[in-house]
Parts: structure tokens; sequence; C-alpha cells
């Protein structure tokens, strides 16, 4: 048998273990064929194709390109899914100030009663329980009663991420916000809403905020005005200010600083139902100039 033919045949043995077809195989056949027809093949284009094998068979087993046997792959994964897990760990006590004693379940809980909006409490605290079969129901050195899969593995990996680097009010919901003064009239309102599709307006007045004017307060100051009134309503003769005495009844809106996480910022909306808006400034005062505004709608549209 040819060396070509018996690398085939080598490679061919190993697809049904691997459940991997044709690509790998092709490819690494592809760099043992040689021009001449007779088939031979020289010494340089075997050293060729065995270093071709040593890329292309760890691929075929596991799609892990650099582990060379089975068992080195398991360990890898294991000890990344422990580096993982420990630096969750360092980072929640070091969040909540807390000592070694404390059990990672109790510290995810803890974690999450101050986060609400936090969306991983479930799937570490799962994790936490095979973190747990792996060291401590180990059986020898190099054999554990359960391996991390990959989907788990990643999981733990993004839910890091999503933790120690969590999103923030900036830049998730920074925009140029439409702010409208107390002077401005109805009637103008009502065009902004008409052409731009807004419903929430920070209203300022010498400089300084004074509301938030939402479209259900326009629709509720309607609904008194033409149920109380005797008169024609003329949109140009109302003030904003009038508007607003509706808005003043409820506290609808919340400044927070720029840095704020973005699911602190929806766990105010589900804390709050009356609110309406939550205005970014660089600290959270009211004084300064706004650097963006989330509402519901934008909190329902997060992917």
């Amino acid at each position: 048998m040819s060396a070509v033919g018996f690398l085939r045949r080598k490679l061919q043995l190993l697809q049904p273990r691997t459940g991997v077809r044709s690509r790998p195989l092709s490819s690494a056949l592809a760099l043992c064929r040689i021009p001449p027809a007779n088939n031979a093949i020289s010494s340089t284009a075997l050293k060729l194709c065995v270093h071709s094998l040593k890329k292309i068979i760890p691929f075929l087993y596991h799609k892990r390109g650099d582990k060379n046997n089975y068992g080195m792959w398991k360990r890898w994964l294991i000890e990344q899914f422990e580096a993982d897990y420990n630096e969750v760990d360092r980072f929640l006590r070091a969040s909540l100030d807390s000592d070694q004693y404390v059990g990672f379940a109790k510290l995810v809980r803890r974690y999450a009663s101050v986060h609400i909006g936090w969306a991983d409490a479930g799937l570490l605290i799962t994790i936490a329980k095979i973190r747990n079969l792996i060291v401590h129901e180990r059986t020898d050195l190099h054999r554990h009663v359960v391996i991390p899969t990959h989907a788990v593995a990643d999981g733990l990996k993004l839910c890091k991420e999503r933790l120690m680097n969590p999103p923030r009010a900036v830049p998730t919901f920074q925009r140029t916000v439409e702010v409208i003064s107390i002077h401005d009239t109805l009637s103008r309102v009502l065009k902004i809403i008409e052409e731009r599709d807004y419903s929430q307006f920070p209203v300022y007045g010498d400089k300084r905020f004074r509301s938030l004017l939402t479209e259900n307060g326009v629709t509720r100051w309607l609904a008194r005005y033409v149920s109380q009134s005797v008169f024609p309503l003329v949109l140009d003769d109302i003030p904003v200010s009038q508007v607003l005495q509706n808005e003043e009844e409820r506290k609808n809106h919340q400044f927070v600083r720029n840095d704020m996480r973005v699911d602190d910022v929806t766990a105010l909306f589900a804390k709050q139902a009356l609110l309406e808006a939550v205005l970014v400034t660089a600290s959270g005062d009211e004084t300064e100039s706004l650097v963006g505004i989330a509402t519901r709608w934008d909190i329902l549209h997060l992917s």
C-alpha cells in the first residue's frame, strides 16, 4: 500500500469515531497528493502529511486544535471551568465585602438581591452544583464523576463577562435628548409627538429641570379639559406649564449616573410602576446636562 493509501486508511478509521465528515479528511489527503501519477510520495511530502495530521486529528476528536488527546482535553476543560468559577467567586466576595466562609450560592443570592435586574443567578447556582461534584466527588487524581459540557463551560464564561464587565447606562442609553421649555405650547408638543414619535419630554425652565411631560399626561390633561371646560380648546394658547400640573402629582422619572449598570436601570422600572423614564447625567444630578434617556420601550427592546 502506498503512503497516500496508508494515510487515507488511517483517516477513514478515525472518521466513524468522531462524526466529523469529509472536510478535514479531504484537506489532509489533498496535502498528501503530489503531481506524479505513479502515486509515489517523497519524504518531504510525508513529513508534511504527518505534521498536518497532528493538527487535524485533535480537531476530528474535539475541535480544540492544540489538545492532543481526549484526557488532556478533559483536564483542560475542567481547569478552565474551575478558573472561571474562581474568578466569579472572588468578584462576588469583593463586591459584597464578604469573607471566605460564606457559601457561593449564598453570595449569588445576596448579589441578586442588591442587583435585582441581574439575570444570571439561577445559572450560577446550577454551575456551583456542577463545580462541587467536580471538586468534592473526584475518585482519583485524574478521574471526575462529571465533566462540564461545552455549553455549560461557555455559559459560565459569558456569566463571568457580564458580571465583571456589565453594560452601563452610557453608552447603552446614550442619545441626544429632546427637551422642551415650560413656555412652549401644547401645540408644539403634539407636533413633536406626531413627527418624531416621542412620548417623554424633560421640561426645563430658567435652565433648571422642572418635570417630565409624557404622552399619557397630555392625554389626561386633554380629557380633563374637555370634560370641565365650556370654551373651545386653542392649543397654541395652552402653555406646557399648565399641562404639567397633572404630571407633578406623581413621580414618573428618576435621574441616574452614566456608569449605572443596565440591569440596575431595568430594576428601577420593575420596582416603580409609575416610572416612565430614567434620565442619565454624568453623576445623576438633575442640574447636569442630559446625556441619555431610558424608557420602558427601551428596556423591552434590550438585546
